[in-house]
């Protein structure tokens, strides 16, 4: 019976912080249109891949996130955007004995893709989720990607310009489940993911 107050109260607020992401997202896209920032965001497809093989606990993975940094900064990016970013993410895990919602921040290292360039992000999320029908939380849990973005849909690629963008990158991320116990008390997962997204440059 005490388990039902807490589902109540915690899951309004994993969507609150969702939704906040978002407001930031749409406020850091106007704030780029004035010139002050580069950034991009996109929303990511793919399969998340239970590393412990766990029956069940493998499946889609859905995102969303943002990255951006000062276009320039005097003596360290005089000429071109700094390449260190602050990064912002939200992204589900839906498999049969596994839901879980997470909300990430940390750094990006992002460079204008030309046409082709890399990208690496590290940082740390807090997640809720439901685990083999039990309710879970965590947080301070490390997370990492890394791949390749490439202008899509534009006639000159090579032009500095803002407009779509595709990537193709690899992830891997770590849950700590406080109220699972036992051997699933920690989980790991490697995700293969497609994103299409924008740059404001």
């Amino acid at each position: 019976m005490s388990s039902s107050p807490g589902r109540t109260r915690t899951d309004p607020g994993r969507f609150l912080n969702i939704f906040r992401l978002l407001l930031v997202g749409a406020a850091l896209l106007g704030l780029g249109s004035t010139g002050c920032l580069r950034l991009w965001g996109r929303g990511q497809v793919g399969g998340a891949y239970n590393t412990a093989d766990r029956e069940g606990h493998s499946g889609t993975m859905l995102g969303t996130d943002i990255a951006f940094t000062p276009k320039f900064i005097p003596m360290l990016s005089p000429d071109k955007p700094f390449p260190l970013a602050i990064h912002l993410s939200g992204e589900t895990i839906l498999a049969p004995e596994r839901k879980s919602i997470a909300w990430g921040s940390g750094l990006a290292y992002t460079t204008p893709p030309r046409p082709v360039s890399p990208y690496f992000i590290l940082g740390t999320t807090a997640h809720g989720d439901i685990v083999n029908g039990r309710y879970s939380f965590g947080n301070f849990s490390p997370y990492g990607e890394m791949g390749l973005m490439t202008p899509l849909l534009r006639p000159n690629p090579d032009v500095e310009a803002s407009g779509w963008i595709l990537s193709m990158g690899i992830g891997a991320y770590s849950f700590v489940n406080y109220f699972v116990g036992g051997n699933g008390t920690l989980d790991s997962f490697v995700s293969l993911r497609l994103g299409i997204g924008w740059e404001q440059n």
